[in-house]
């Protein structure tokens, strides 16, 4: 005779069926989350978290770091998200994560030491190499970038290196690919290394030309007003452009912890253009402010981000790119 089949287990199974899968939650967070909606997103995960185990518990856990507005708290979050972490490439992203706080906070040593297991990683060694420059230490750099020497910012630090090591020559040969790129966040610093690279050769000519790409490229780039001194002599003019016009830019975020800042630029960067980082500095505290776009006018200004921020929910502030930049 067939036994009775117990409420409670239909009960559970029933539960279970009607419970939003992992992968469904983990998405939704996702969306929520470079939409920049980011209570809504935490709310979600912290719902879901109980119910989530091993991968999929991993993988929330990195969801609320990147949502978390304080930096201890998204620590932790990374850390049990590299205790959980059941495949190898999601315990990878969780070390690669820590390392970029570690690193916005200043701890060095602790980038070093935490990357060490995955240090044949390419994208792990460009943050050690970029620990080793903070720290002031070349002698093992080349060895350390290896695994990242296909990649265009392990190209930049080789560069440095050979810069600093007086192979200038090595070093514009490096950069030339680099600096011929019409778009991409590296080519300013790589204009203004191959321009010193070339002063240091003697070559004052080339220096002038690539100085004057960088300037009619990047004109708001802290790169391009370092660049105006090795040609031109003097120290430029934060606050014009080459024709003595005021530059505005629109500031959307300012944090004290530059991963923070980085984290909110990335999401920036989904929906809008020319989103980049300045450093400043209030009293003894220093800034990293996010600011979006370069505008002959307040009028111009106020224009784009009626039309670009507001309409997203983003608040925005009219600076000066040299208040932004002090």
């Amino acid at each position: 005779m067939r036994q009775p089949i117990r409420t409670t287990w239909v009960c559970a199974v029933l539960l279970v069926l009607a419970r939003p899968a992992a992968s469904d939650v983990l998405q939704e967070a996702d969306e929520l989350r470079q939409q920049m909606h980011y209570d809504a997103a935490r709310t979600k995960l912290e719902a879901a978290l109980p119910g989530l185990e091993d991968e999929a518990r991993a993988r929330a856990l990195m969801l609320l770091a990147a949502v978390n507005d304080d930096p201890k708290e998204a620590r932790r979050q990374l850390l049990d998200a590299g205790k959980a972490a059941s495949r190898p490439p999601t315990r990878r992203t969780a070390i690669l994560e820590l390392a970029k706080l570690d690193y916005g906070r200043g701890n060095y040593r602790s980038v070093q030491a935490r990357l060490q297991e995955i240090a044949t990683d390419p994208e792990a060694a460009l943050w050690l190499g970029l620990a080793a420059v903070a720290l002031g230490e070349r002698t093992e750099l080349r060895s350390t970038l290896e695994p990242a020497r296909k990649l265009d910012l392990g190209q930049l630090l080789l560069a440095w290196t050979d810069l600093q090591d007086g192979q200038a020559r090595q070093a514009v040969e490096t950069l030339q690919p680099l600096a011929g790129q019409r778009r991409g966040d590296l080519t300013a610093t790589a204009l203004l290394w191959k321009a010193q690279s070339e002063i240091a050769l003697g070559d004052h000519e080339s220096a002038t030309r690539t100085v004057a790409l960088l300037r009619d490229r990047w004109p708001t780039t802290p790169e391009a007003h370092l660049s105006e001194p090795l040609v031109a002599g003097g120290a430029p003019d934060t606050e014009r452009d080459a024709g003595g016009a005021e530059r505005l830019a629109l500031q959307v975020g300012s944090f004290e912890d530059r991963a923070n800042a980085l984290r909110y630029r990335e999401q920036m960067r989904g929906t809008i253009q020319d989103v980049r980082i300045e450093e400043s500095t209030s009293g003894a505290t220093r800034l990293y402010r996010v600011v979006v776009g370069s505008f002959p006018s307040r009028e111009t200004a106020e224009a784009f981000a009626a039309q670009q921020l507001t309409s997203r929910g983003i608040a925005w502030q009219v600076v000066r790119l040299g208040e932004a930049a002090r």
